[in-house]
């Protein structure tokens, strides 16, 4: 299998200000950035940013969503039970009804 190219990310800051560019291409609306290079692990820089922006999920699966928007979700099975409904229980099983 051929691995695809890297691609490329340039960061530029000036004060508390930063452009963010991919491929030469400025990402707007950037908010946050965080990068990190584990040089024992893969010797390549792993960027996370944050950017404000519409969202459009081609996926198979349910993501985990964050709070308060993981409530909104309609369990598949009805004797499903969420962890943190168990009261201070410790068990991650379903009940039986």
């Amino acid at each position: 299998m051929k691995e695809e190219p890297l691609a490329n990310l340039r960061i530029k800051t000036e004060g508390p200000i930063a452009e963010v560019y991919i491929d030469g291409r400025r990402v707007p609306r950037v908010t946050a950035f965080k990068v990190e290079m584990n040089s024992m692990e893969k010797r390549v820089a792993q960027v996370t940013l944050r950017v404000q922006c519409n969202l459009d999920l081609e996926t198979g699966i349910v993501p985990e969503l964050p709070e308060p928007w993981c409530w909104y979700y309609k369990p598949k099975y009805e004797n499903f039970c969420d962890p943190r409904d168990s009261n201070g229980k410790d068990s991650h099983e379903p009940q039986d009804s």
